[in-house]
């Protein structure tokens, strides 16, 4: 989002394609106002959870892996209202979301 800013005080705005990657709530904002072109959506939250789940499982001998990899969306203008949505109960109904799921099935159940 500060590139963008700096794009804006430039006047170049629509000369210059943006992208981001995390999928804040911010930078799904910015692909739905067209700000930006698009981000990899990687669900800070989501992706919080594992780095203290995973670990939590290691130290309590109820798996051996060692790595993890969280798959980051591609959210354009055409997938970001879901995006919004599942960012949204992320915070709001936290208890409910399925963190266990990856997050490419999490998205896609997103209509």
């Amino acid at each position: 989002m500060p590139a963008a800013k700096v794009v804006a005080r430039s006047g170049r705005q629509g000369q210059i394609m943006l992208v981001s990657v995390d999928g804040t709530k911010e930078g799904l904002e910015a692909v739905r106002d067209g700000v930006l072109k698009s981000t990899v959506l990687l669900a800070p939250q989501y992706s919080g959870f594992w780095k203290a789940y995973l670990p939590y499982e290691i130290a309590t001998h109820k798996t051996d892996q060692k790595e993890l990899l969280i798959q980051g969306v591609l959210i354009t203008k055409d997938n970001v209202v879901p995006a919004l949505k599942l960012a949204d109960d992320q915070v709001h109904d936290i208890q409910k979301f399925p963190f266990e799921k990856p997050l490419t099935d999490i998205v896609a159940g997103y209509k």
